[in-house]
Formats: structure tokens, C-alpha cells, sequence
């Protein structure tokens, strides 16, 4: 089978989160399951990064994230040019054609905000999982703590 890891945590060089889902990838490959992965930059240097590549697994370093931040026209130009270009996240899916995609979430929503992303699943109809490794209680709660609050006499 094969197997694409895509991280949407950016601007981190390594985490929790990170541990968990490389431990995976390189399960997948002990399998015999071709691995391709997709992280930024800074995570690209990690010494596990090296051990999952020396072990066969194709590296995509991403080399910026997209996301809608209220200039929708800019927004459009941005998801045209990162469909299209040869070295995009989305281009480079094409080409690896997975048959499952785990996306590693750093908060609750980061998969949404992904350029294409979701229309490509669709329109390729690659089956997927999502894992969050939110840090927020209110992502999941529309804002709201979730603390018990404790009862008065």
C-alpha cells in the first residue's frame, strides 16, 4: 500500500505529535508499504526525518502554507498557483498517488485551511484519516472551557 503522511504543523521543528506519526511511517515501511511524507523545512532536519528517508521514505518539504486569511481574491490566486505548480503539495500527491493519506493535525480545524487539499481527496476519492493533536480545549467546545464547575450549597 501506499501511504502519505501530510503535516499541517508549521512553523515547529519538532513535537509531540511528530513522534507519533513518524513512529508510524516507519511501521509502514518496516511493512513493506511505500511511505511518502510531507513536512516543512525545519521538521525535514530532524535525525528521525533521516532515519524514515535512509529507511526509503520520499520526502516532500513544503515550503509554505496557504491558508485563507480574509483576502479571498489573494486566496484564489494562491490555490490556483499551488494546484499547478510542479513543486506543490498537491502536485507532488498526484504524482505519489496514494491509497490513504493520514493528515497530522496541529489544531482541530488546520485541515481546512489546506490549499486544494480537500478537493483533492474528493475529487480523487483517496480514502483518508484525520488526527488532531489539538492543544485547545475551546476548538472543541465553540470557545467555552470544559472545566467542571463546582457546585454551591
Amino acid at each position: 500500500m501506499k501511504i502519505a503522511f501530510v503535516s499541517t504543523i508549521l512553523g515547529y521543528p519538532w513535537g509531540g505529535a511528530d513522534v507519533l506519526w513518524t513512529c508510524t511511517a516507519a511501521e509502514a515501511l518496516s511493512s513493506t508499504h511505500v511511505v511518502f511524507v510531507a513536512v516543512t523545512p525545519l521538521v525535514a532536519a530532524h535525525h528521525r526525518m533521516a532515519a524514515l528517508r535512509q529507511a526509503g521514505a520520499l520526502l516532500h518539504e513544503r515550503s509554505s502554507h496557504t491558508s485563507h486569511r480574509g483576502k479571498l481574491s489573494r486566496w484564489r490566486q494562491k490555490l490556483l498557483r499551488s494546484i499547478h505548480h510542479p513543486d506543490s503539495l498537491l502536485a507532488s500527491l498526484d504524482r505519489f498517488r496514494p491509497d490513504y493519506v493520514l493528515v497530522n493535525q496541529g489544531g482541530t480545524y488546520d485541515f481546512l485551511l489546506e490549499d486544494g487539499l480537500t478537493e483533492w481527496l474528493l475529487a480523487t476519492q483517496t480514502r483518508f484519516a484525520l488526527i488532531s493533536q489539538s492543544n485547545s480545549p475551546a476548538a472543541a467546545t465553540g470557545g467555552r472551557c470544559c472545566r467542571a464547575r463546582s457546585a454551591r450549597p
